[in-house]
């Protein structure tokens, strides 16, 4: 069997490192033209490069935002215990909010603070923090590779999927299952605007595998799929709720609109799945970004600096129009998540 490459945005691991108190985080903003790395050198530089989309991909961000409350503890090691408690709690809502609509990224601080909550005290706290967040790491490799598995089954020969933004390892594990078994499956991806998601990450990572990828701008998907070139959508999600509503990157919903109405299924890739925090779609927190970002491409203006301009930076679709959520623990309808939850419920009085 031919050995195919695997691009190195197939795991988070391979785009974040730590180092005395130092995170190194590979530039996503210069994909594909540059493999530049960023040094940060606090948790504030970190919480930056989260909001600036340095880091991009709801696990990145989350593993990103970890290593910022690990930096933390660091500059924190010499303070007394009363000071390096509040040093931890402001880093820890700093960081919380560098992207509201990221679930994994709530969790996994959360996590963190009970950590430190339990073992403040200890010389070794910044090495415990740090081991829980490569575990973090380490895991949600097995549960992309686990996810992906799953939603190969779900292709077919001769599939020709679109994807829109970048739903991380998972797609790109997703197309090697389904290579794996036999099946010959291309691509259509949007470029995904303002930040080019698609056209930077997702196509170029797809066409390293050797898999045919044929980039489209955001609005040419219902063209395409009236034209019979698209019979799969797939993407993944930042946020699922217990009703079955999943959030991700803004368009995800116009694109879902389009594929319900050519008879499309439209899954998502989901990793571990449903909050329990999360009733309905409603009540998904919006992140709503700076409008100036809509008004230009890599930082080349597009229109006239005068124009007012919106950036919800994610959109929610309803589960009427999802086929099925994929998680690591397997297929699910939407009306059917809630009996799947992977993660733990958030204390009572925490905010989403």
């Amino acid at each position: 069997m031919t050995k195919h490459k695997m691009p190195i945005l197939i795991s988070d691991a391979n785009t974040l490192k730590y180092q005395d108190g130092q995170v190194e985080v590979l530039d996503r903003r210069k994909f594909p033209f540059e493999r530049e790395w960023l040094t940060c050198t606090d948790y504030e530089a970190t919480a930056r490069a989260v909001e600036d989309m340095v880091i991009q991909g709801a696990i990145g961000v989350a593993v990103a935002a970890g290593l910022g409350y690990v930096q933390a503890a660091h500059t924190a090691r010499k303070f007394s215990m009363d000071k390096r408690r509040q040093h931890l709690q402001k880093a820890a809502e700093r960081l919380r909010n560098t992207r509201p609509t990221g679930q994994r990224l709530w969790v996994l601080i959360h996590e963190l603070e009970q950590i430190a909550e339990k073992f403040g005290g200890s010389a070794d706290l910044e090495e415990r923090l740090l081991q829980h967040v490569q575990g973090y790491l380490a895991y949600f490799d097995e549960v992309s590779r686990e996810t992906g598995r799953h939603a190969a089954s779900l292709l077919d020969d001769g599939d020709t999927v679109l994807t829109h933004c970048y739903a991380a390892g998972a797609i790109l594990w997703m197309f090697h299952f389904a290579r794996e078994a036999g099946k010959q499956i291309s691509v259509y991806s949007c470029e995904t605007r303002p930040y080019l998601q698609g056209a930077k990450l997702t196509a170029p990572s797809i066409h390293e595998m050797g898999i045919p990828v044929t980039l489209i701008t955001d609005s040419m998907s219902a063209y395409m799929m009236a034209a019979g070139k698209i019979n799969k959508y797939v993407t993944a999600a930042d946020a699922v709720a217990m009703d079955g509503s999943i959030a991700n990157k803004v368009g995800t919903f116009l694109h879902a609109i389009a594929a319900h109405a050519h008879g499309i299924p439209f899954f998502v890739l989901a990793y571990e799945g449903v909050d329990p925090n999360i009733n309905t779609g409603a009540d998904i927190v919006i992140e709503q970004r700076n409008a100036d970002e809509v008004k230009e491409v890599n930082g080349v203006p597009t229109t006239i600096p005068e124009l007012r301009a919106e950036y919800p930076a994610f959109d929610v679709t309803p589960p009427e129009y999802i086929s099925a959520i994929v998680c690591a623990n397997g297929v699910f309808a939407p009306s059917d998540i809630k009996n799947h939850v992977m993660v733990e419920k958030r204390p009572t009085g925490e905010s989403n």
